[in-house]
C-alpha cells in the first residue's frame, strides 16, 4: 500500500506507454489526416454548414507543417485563430482515431506496478483505502481512471460486474485532477461501440474538443488550487512523463506550495522522470522548478532519464 501522502504529476509522457501519441508524433498523424486528397479528417471538417472552410483548414495545416512544433498545444498557444480547429483535431487524433486497446506494453506498463503497490496488503476494498495517493495530470485522456476502475471492478467483489461503483470509488480514493480538462467522456463512450468511426463526425469532435484546454487558455484556477493543495500535502511528489513546460512549470509553483506546507513535511521527496533532457536541459527545469536546495539533496538528486515504471520501481513508493 502507498501509506505516505503521495502526489504523481503527469505529463504526455505518462500516457505513451498505452498507445498515445505525444509531440511530433501527434502532429505528424494531425497532418496526415488533415491533407485534403487522402486525409480522412479532411471531408469532415469541411463539411457545409457545421465544419470549416476549405481555405481554413489548408491554412492552419501549411503552418503547422512549415513550423515544425514541439507540439500542437504550443501551436495552438501561438495561433489563436487555429485554437477551435486545432483543438477539434486533438479530440480527434485521441478519441476515434486514437488506441483501441490502449497499446499495452508491458515492460513500460506503470500502471500496472502501481496497482501492484496499492492492493499489497489490501485484501479488501475497506483496507485500499488506507491508500494516500492522489493524481494531478495535464493529459487529455482518461488512461488511469479507466485502468483503475477495471482492475477495482475485477479485483473487488464490491465493485463486481458494477463499474459504476468501481468508478465512484476510484474517485474517492484515487483522486485525479486534469489540468487542461479530459476527454474522458468521449473517449468511454467510444469504447462501447463496436465500430468507433460512427463517431468521425464534426458535431461529435466539437463536443468532445468543448472540454479540453491548452496550456495557455485561461488561469485554469479551480484546478491549480486542487493541485497546490494536493501538493502541500504530500510528503512524495513525482513527476511522471512531463515535459516541464515553462507556462505549466511556472503555474505549478512547486516551491511555493512546498513552503507554505503547515505543518511542515521535513523529510518531503520530489523527483521526476526526465526523458530525453540533456544536461543543460535538466538544470533548466530545475532552476524553473524553484525547488529549495535541501529539498533537491534530500531527495538524492531530481531528474532522471528512466520510463516511468523503471523510476517506479528504482524509487519506490511506501
Amino acid at each position: 500500500m502507498i501509506r505516505r501522502p503521495t502526489v504523481l504529476i503527469l505529463g504526455a509522457g505518462a500516457s505513451k506507454p498505452y498507445g498515445y501519441a505525444l509531440g511530433t508524433k501527434l502532429v505528424e498523424q494531425i497532418l496526415a489526416r488533415t491533407h485534403p486528397d487522402q486525409g480522412a479528417l479532411w471531408p469532415v471538417l469541411t463539411i457545409p454548414g457545421s465544419g470549416y472552410s476549405g481555405e481554413l483548414v489548408l491554412e492552419f495545416r501549411k503552418s503547422l507543417e512549415k513550423g515544425r512544433p514541439a507540439s500542437i498545444d504550443d501551436f495552438l498557444a501561438a495561433n489563436v485563430e487555429f485554437r477551435e480547429l486545432g483543438k477539434v483535431c486533438i479530440a480527434a487524433a485521441l478519441t476515434v482515431f486514437g488506441p483501441t486497446d490502449e497499446g499495452l506494453k508491458e515492460e513500460a506498463d506503470w500502471l500496472e506496478y502501481l496497482w501492484w503497490r496499492l492492493h499489497d496488503d489490501a485484501l479488501n476494498a475497506e483496507k485500499f483505502k488506507a491508500n494516500r495517493l492522489k493524481i494531478i495530470t495535464y493529459n487529455y485522456d482518461t488512461s488511469f481512471e479507466r485502468y483503475f476502475r477495471g482492475v477495482l471492478s475485477g479485483y473487488y467483489a464490491d465493485f463486481r460486474n458494477n463499474p459504476d461503483r468501481a468508478e465512484a470509488f476510484r474517485a474517492r480514493f484515487l483522486p485525479t485532477v486534469h489540468i487542461h480538462g479530459s476527454l474522458g467522456p468521449a473517449i468511454d463512450e467510444l469504447r462501447s461501440l463496436p465500430n468507433p468511426q460512427v463517431r468521425n463526425q464534426i458535431t461529435w469532435y466539437k463536443q468532445a474538443a468543448s472540454d479540453i484546454r491548452i496550456l495557455n487558455e485561461g488561469d485554469h484556477t479551480d484546478e491549480y488550487k486542487t493541485a497546490h493543495e494536493w501538493i502541500q500535502g504530500a510528503d512524495v511528489i513525482y513527476f511522471l512523463g512531463f515535459g516541464y513546460h515553462q507556462t505549466n512549470t511556472t503555474r505549478l509553483d512547486l516551491r511555493n506550495q512546498i513552503t507554505a506546507t503547515v505543518p511542515g513535511h521535513p523529510d518531503r521527496i520530489v523527483r521526476g522522470t526526465a526523458v530525453g533532457l540533456g544536461e543543460a536541459g535538466r538544470e533548466d527545469v530545475v532552476r524553473r522548478l524553484n525547488i529549495d536546495a535541501e529539498t533537491v539533496r534530500r531527495s538524492g538528486g531530481l531528474l532522471y532519464q528512466l520510463d516511468s515504471r523503471t523510476f517506479l520501481e528504482m524509487h519506490g513508493l511506501a
